[in-house]
């Protein structure tokens, strides 16, 4: 007599909620892949921004702390030509720590301690799809014998760079200053140390990042203002 030998099979229903199972399973292992890629590449683009914005709130903070002292203010409200970006005829052998901004306030204007005219602003990159970027402009101080500053002047030539990178646009940018006084010259001898504080909107353009705002204020520690 044969025996007969029975195999147990899967039925089409068991099958079906088997790879529904499975399917869900590996839906939610790439959907959490991918969120976890997502997160550490924003991380990634933040920490970049931030690393940026150090560098920019440490290169302007010490330009602006060594800086020197103001010892005559008059004059200051024409220490650039806003419409032709150029230091103007005015000796400032003697005329440190001028501050100068336009209506907006996007504009620092000082003397460094190297004796320089120095210029922070914002400016319209065109060759990066009109992007907004932080500007520096440094040229020598005028002298009687010397021309305006110009790229194509040899002895007063006018410097620019940018400061921030072609990734990093500038939403917002807001310098506000106090006590940029000629307090001898009002005849009070307690001086009181220039600050300026600076605010700044930066977002980067590599991945769809939140604006990211920073906040700085810095003092001059020139012991002469003391």
């Amino acid at each position: 007599m044969r025996k007969s030998i029975k195999f147990k099979a899967i039925t089409l229903i068991e099958l079906t909620i088997a790879l529904a199972v499975f399917s869900v399973v590996m839906l939610i292992a790439i959907e959490s892949f991918m969120s976890i890629l997502r997160v550490s590449r924003e991380l990634v683009y933040k920490q970049a921004v931030q690393d940026h914005a150090e560098f920019l709130f440490e290169s302007m903070s010490r330009e602006i702390r060594t800086a020197k002292p103001n010892y005559d203010d008059s004059g200051c409200g024409s220490f650039v030509d806003n419409q032709a970006s150029k230091c103007v005829g005015q000796n400032f052998n003697n005329n440190y720590y001028c501050q100068y901004t336009n209506g907006s306030n996007t504009d620092l204007v000082f003397i460094n301690s190297s004796g320089e005219c120095v210029r922070y602003f914002l400016e319209t990159d065109s060759q990066n799809n009109n992007l907004s970027r932080l500007k520096v402009e440094r040229c020598l101080p005028i002298t009687n014998n010397l021309s305006l500053c110009d790229s194509s002047n040899s002895n007063r030539p006018l410097r620019q760079a940018w400061v921030t990178p072609i990734n990093l646009g500038v939403e917002l940018l807001n310098f506000e200053v106090t006590d940029f006084i000629n307090y001898t010259a009002l005849g009070d001898r307690t001086r009181k140390p220039p600050s300026v504080a600076f605010y700044l909107k930066l977002n980067s353009q590599l991945w769809d990042t939140p604006i990211v705002d920073y906040y700085n204020f810095v003092t001059a520690r020139n012991i002469e203002q003391f």
